[in-house]
């Protein structure tokens, strides 16, 4: 029989994947700090924030997937792309909505703000586990370890800790995280970034 496969160029539109994660990331940004920063006045909140740190990571997966996507499986054994199925495959177009700058191709500057917004949000799940392996300033084991203290001073004293300045990291680098998803963000309402992926399907 006559093959009659005929190949379309179709268009697909990952704009909203790529709002949605970086909204995703800002709003568990926020969820983070509020743990982050109740404590050590309140005992750390650790199941609120292994959440927002899991939708975090989970988002910037999610988001980064747009810019660099999996390896074809023949990949992963040494074969060059040019001889995987992801040969024909190009990668998705970025693009601004402004006549001036519309052959202009905004994939490296996502791909350096996504690459920054990974680094924070790896760096973030690093420093809230180091802290987790810290004295905790509101618990009986620094209070022990700076009994002669009292308790208006026991206060300054914490400042100083370790624990305490690895929170303050770890708020720097859960709000860098958040700027950069907000400034992705903004790059779209204002400039109209698009994600847009072109295939040729059989039909």
């Amino acid at each position: 029989m006559e093959d009659r496969t005929e190949l379309k160029l179709t268009r697909k539109d990952y704009t909203h994947v790529l709002r949605d994660s970086c909204e995703m990331i800002a709003s568990a940004a926020n969820s983070a700090l509020q743990v982050l920063s109740a404590w050590p006045e309140k005992p750390l909140d650790g199941a609120s924030l292994d959440r927002s740190l899991v939708k975090m990571a989970l988002a910037e997966r999610q988001a980064s997937r747009l810019i660099i996507p999996s390896p074809d499986a023949l990949e992963y054994f040494g074969l060059p792309r040019s001889a995987t199925a992801r040969a024909f495959d190009p990668d998705p177009t970025i693009r601004v909505d402004d006549p001036a700058r519309e052959a202009w191709d905004f994939r490296p500057w996502l791909s350096e703000k996504l690459t920054h917004l990974s680094e924070f949000v790896f760096s973030v799940l690093q420093t809230t586990e180091l802290i987790r392996q810290e004295p905790d300033p509101a618990g009986p084991d620094f209070l022990a370890a700076n009994s002669g203290h009292g308790p208006l001073q026991s206060s300054s004293a914490s400042e100083e800790s370790p624990t305490l300045r690895l929170k303050d990291q770890a708020m720097y680098e859960t709000r860098a995280a958040r700027e950069y998803a907000l400034g992705i963000l903004s790059a779209i309402d204002s400039m109209g970034l698009s994600v847009i992926d072109w295939r040729l399907d059989a039909s």
